[in-house]
């Protein structure tokens, strides 16, 4: 997902500088969580991809995790990006998405479970559907305080790996893989 579209961050190619220290730049959360209601639909009017802001509380949210495996289910191409500072620990991700039931709060996980019942899933699915994608892409690693040179090379580096992931998605290159296997 692009720009206004994706629902993990706000892709901006203006940067309004400020102040140096200025934590908004041109890759920024767009505020609270979509609602559960509208999740699906920022996904569906993905254009280019998915670019996954790598904080510390972005794989805690239900709606997040549900829009991302919907991302994927739908083969949109990923970029992740690192936000250094953002306490963002991939040796814990895996963990993590492998038991949601455990680790996410009962309200969360009573979203997950309906939103993927209704559409014949289960969490066994979008957990291990998540760790494939996201503990297998290699991050791009974003200094909101970095230079403007810095900044425009991670920005290049993050439209360059969306590009990519979709030529190589498009080709077969990145096979269609069995999803549906888990249950919890």
């Amino acid at each position: 997902m692009y720009a206004h579209e994706t629902p993990c961050v706000s892709f901006n190619h203006s940067r309004p500088r400020t102040n140096r220290r200025s934590t908004r730049g041109p890759l920024s959360h767009r505020g609270p969580a979509p609602t559960q209601a509208g999740y699906l639909s920022e996904v569906d009017s993905a254009t280019r991809g998915v670019v996954l802001m790598q904080t510390q509380s972005v794989l805690r949210n239900a709606v997040r995790l549900l829009q991302l495996f919907e991302a994927v289910q739908q083969r949109h191409p990923f970029a992740c990006v690192n936000v250094v500072g953002g306490g963002y620990d991939f040796a814990k991700v895996k963990p993590l998405l492998l038991s949601l039931s455990r680790e996410l709060p009962s309200s969360e996980m009573a979203t997950l479970r309906a939103k993927l019942a209704a559409h014949g899933n289960g969490i066994g699915q979008l957990g291990s559907s998540l760790s494939d994608t996201i503990c297998h892409t290699i991050s791009v690693f974003f200094n909101p305080a970095a230079s403007d040179v810095v900044m425009e090379a991670a920005i290049k580096d993050i439209m360059d790996k969306l590009t990519r992931g979709a030529e190589l998605l498009q080709t077969g290159a990145i096979p269609v893989t069995v999803l549906f296997t888990h249950k919890l």
